[in-house]
């Protein structure tokens, strides 16, 4: 609106301007003295006289034509973009670090944009940060981070503010920019790089994993504890333990202490425990272990069902088939608590709230490289197994 307005008033003031030289020649006509006006009138007449006004008006308006018809552009049109609404940086409520310590936290950021692209999956929140940065930087028309003056500084420092924050600390730091939408905007895009990055580098790390543990057990044709095997990973592998959990021997000692062992972990995903504790409901195995007085193994459950309801588990990645397969299953599960609680005369477990519900998600990956019963694995993981196709043919 302030553009359209300046670009009328300039527009106005011109055209004003042509008109005034038209009128020259009346003008001129008024401060010329009578006496004079009227010897001219009598030297040339009528007729002289309208002919002297109309070459004097043509050469005005001639020499008007002549002057560029071009309006100039206000000079607030040529300068960059201006991220932040007016007046926020002379806010006295505005905290920022100094230029020095501004420059050096944006230098490491704009560096990233100078790093090659990943060649082994997604884009990293990183170097898209950086990029982000860079082409704002452009758009200023100054080549360098230490070109830019303080303001300018400020300006980007609160833009890569919002970029990482928390999404509650984002939001009311997108007040302060003139188009909180937009800004907004880039702030989720940059998270659903991170995201797509985060969950690339876990399936990596589980593949890495998997490979090193396939190279390290060598030839010999001999059983290994599946706890052992699966200690011995150095990077989580979600989809494993649900593996273990969903496929295990409970009546296998060694197989149903691997399966209590994986969703102990905290990063086991939720639908996992849910199976679990489902299944051990489900199949008698804790009335059974009340009954035959298998504290050690009651416990550790009931440490799972109180990690639960403390909100230790918080990934949510898996889902079931069908979603909702475990729905019918807490009154199955309360029955189970009242069970253990009457053979061990113990107080009732508290219930695992909200546990039996629908699970929506990724289908889990197969495992199909792992032996339960030996602990071993059959076979070289294969990449295929942990990515989306396009990202295992292009790592």
């Amino acid at each position: 609106m302030t553009v359209q307005v300046g670009l009328a008033v300039n527009y106005i003031t011109q055209r004003l301007f042509l008109s005034g030289l038209v009128l020259m020649p009346a003008i001129a006509c008024l401060l010329v003295p009578d006496a004079l006006r009227l010897q001219v009138f009598d030297a040339l007449g009528v007729t002289g006289t309208l002919l002297l006004w109309s070459l004097l008006t043509a050469l005005v308006v001639h020499a008007a034509t002549r002057m560029p018809a071009r309006v100039e552009r206000p000079a607030y049109q040529n300068e960059a973009p201006v991220l932040l609404r007016r007046g926020v940086l002379g806010s006295p409520d505005l905290a920022l670090p100094g230029p020095k310590t501004m420059r050096e936290t944006l230098g490491v950021v704009l560096s990233q944009a100078d790093m090659p692209p990943p060649q082994d999956g997604p884009e990293s929140a990183d170097r898209a940060l950086g990029l982000a940065l860079g082409r704002l930087i452009e758009a200023w028309n100054a080549p360098t981070l230490h070109a830019q003056s303080d303001a300018r500084l400020a300006e980007l420092f609160l833009f890569y503010q919002l970029l990482t924050r928390r999404a509650d600390e984002a939001g009311a730091l997108a007040q302060l920019f003139a188009r909180p939408d937009v800004v907004l905007e880039i702030r989720d895009q940059i998270a659903t790089i991170r995201k797509r990055r985060a969950a690339f580098d876990k399936q990596n790390n589980a593949f890495a994993a998997n490979q090193t543990a396939w190279e390290e057990q060598g030839e010999a044709d001999r059983p290994a504890a599946l706890l052992t095997a699966l200690r011995g990973l150095v990077h989580p592998d979600i989809d494993l333990w649900h593996k273990v959990v969903t496929e295990h021997d409970p009546h296998d000692a060694a197989q149903r202490e691997a399966a209590l062992w994986c969703v102990r972990q905290p990063d086991c995903d939720r639908a996992t425990v849910a199976c679990f504790l489902a299944y051990a409901a489900a199949d008698g195995l804790l009335a059974a272990a009340a009954r035959r007085g298998d504290r050690a193994w009651l416990s550790g459950v009931q440490s799972v069902v109180d990690g639960w309801n403390a909100g230790r588990y918080t990934r949510r990645e898996l889902g079931l088939s069908p979603s909702d397969s475990l729905s019918a299953m807490a009154p199955v599960f309360s029955n189970a608590l009242d069970q253990v609680a009457e053979a061990t005369g113990s107080t009732r477990w508290a219930t695992p709230r909200g546990a039996f519900a629908e699970y929506t998600g990724r289908k889990p990956r197969p495992r199909d490289h792992w032996c339960l019963r030996t602990g071993r694995l059959l076979r070289a993981p294969r990449r295929t197994d942990y990515f989306d196709q396009g990202v295992a043919s292009a790592a």
